[in-house]
């Protein structure tokens, strides 16, 4: 066959019209690929198949996005609550540190303000 053969095609689209590569692709693409067994006689590549198909099965699909999500959501919230509550604790240290600092100012201020 020469190149322009192969670039330009006819209008009718025979078998008989069709390079041979074209012809052989055809067969292949029409007809659906035939299931595989398992291979009992190699363990891995049959869990490998097993996985596969596991893989390509969409049932339950929608539940395993909603639990994933949900824990997503439960550890984002658990982090912001231990967040606020370490916050929390802090800041009342805070406080009584502040209060014990100026009661003891005072003290020392009225001490040092007294006459021997």
């Amino acid at each position: 066959m020469d190149l322009v053969t192969l670039v330009i095609r006819p209008m009718n689209h025979n078998e008989e019209n069709l390079p041979e590569m074209e012809r052989s692709a055809s067969k292949t693409e029409s007809r659906p690929e035939p299931a595989k067994a398992p291979s009992w006689s190699n363990p891995a590549s049959a869990l490998l198949d097993r996985f596969r198909a596991l893989a390509l099965d969409t049932r339950g699909g929608m539940l395993l996005e909603t639990v994933v999500a949900i824990i997503v959501f439960a550890l984002i919230g658990t982090t912001v609550l231990v967040g606020v509550s370490t916050a929390r604790r802090s800041g009342a240290i805070v406080d009584h540190q502040s209060i014990a600092e100026n009661v003891a100012r005072n003290q020392m201020e009225y001490t040092f303000s007294r006459a021997y």
